[in-house]
């Protein structure tokens, strides 16, 4: 009887990832991990991406069953490994999601291994403030002002939604990628003061991910003019001119509930009765 072993031969080869080294992320939002790696120059397709912690147990895997408990259903690779796209996104993060994760890539009994490949997380509790930009030292009501609002964030996939106090006019968000996995939500609006606002602050809200929120406040540097004085008096000094004489004398309201008695002032008589009456001048002064 003749026995044929086989032999499997797994070859490791190793290569140059980049990874950011550190990230924040904020607790109970998601993180995302940007990394791309290289092969060389010879085409690789259908590569698995995987990415474990440092006891080599996964936190991302293909196969479901094989990442740890803590894990599943959290993580999701983004990335392309046939594009050399390796990004990792890990969603609801805990607190215990430090890391530091490695990643590395197989095909068949191809190992692929890659230095600078680990990422080291750091856990944030609050979300960063937002950032009022814009702002003039003088604002006028009724003309146009454009006023922005940014937050930074580490996860892209599910980027914060900015609220304002006040009513805009027109609103442009944008969504623009930083440095070391760091993202910016910046809602940009053209805004028109009354001249209402003067006593109120500026509210600028950031929801995140999974409902977390913070907020930045401004006061708004709302010039107006003086409000116009309504001077109260007890004296009163009125001329009418009107094209009829009948020798009646004169009774004018001048405020609600205020009757006052007028004759002889510049030989006018009958204001009440006639409707051509022109006034001239109204002038009050305090007693």
């Amino acid at each position: 009887m003749e026995i044929t072993f086989f032999y499997f031969i797994s070859a490791v080869h190793v290569f140059e990832a980049d990874v950011v080294p550190r990230i924040s992320a904020l607790t109970r939002s998601c993180v995302v991990i940007p990394c791309t790696f290289d092969i060389g120059s010879e085409p690789v397709t259908r590569l698995r991406g995987l990415w474990y912690d440092t006891n080599g147990d996964y936190v991302y895997h293909t196969g479901q069953t094989n990442v740890m408990d803590n894990f599943k259903g959290r993580t999701e690779l983004l990335g392309e490994p046939d594009e050399k796209n390796c990004t990792l996104e890990i969603d609801d993060v805990k607190a215990h999601d430090n890391g530091p994760f490695c990643f590395h890539a197989e095909k068949g009994n191809d190992k692929y291994r890659f230095n600078h490949s680990c990422v080291f997380i750091v856990m944030k509790a609050s979300p960063d403030k937002p950032v009022i930009s814009g702002l003039p030292e003088e604002m006028e009501p009724g003309k146009k002002f454009s006023l922005s609002c940014s937050v930074t964030h580490t996860c892209p996939s599910h980027p914060p939604t900015i609220k304002w106090s006040i009513k805009t006019a027109k609103e442009v968000v944008s969504h623009m990628e930083g440095s070391a996995g760091q993202w910016k939500t910046t809602s940009t609006v053209t805004f028109i003061p009354t001249g209402y606002e003067n006593e109120d602050d500026l509210l600028c809200s950031a929801s995140f991910w999974r409902g977390k929120k913070q907020e930045t406040a401004i006061y708004l540097p709302i010039t107006i003019d003086p409000p116009l004085a309504l001077i109260t008096s007890t004296k009163c000094s009125c001329s009418c001119r009107s094209d009829l004489h009948n020798g009646q004398e004169e009774f004018w309201t001048i405020f609600p509930h205020k009757t006052v008695q007028f004759s002889n002032i510049l030989g006018i008589s009958g204001v009440n009765n006639y409707p051509k009456v022109m006034p001239q001048f109204f002038k009050m002064s305090e007693s």
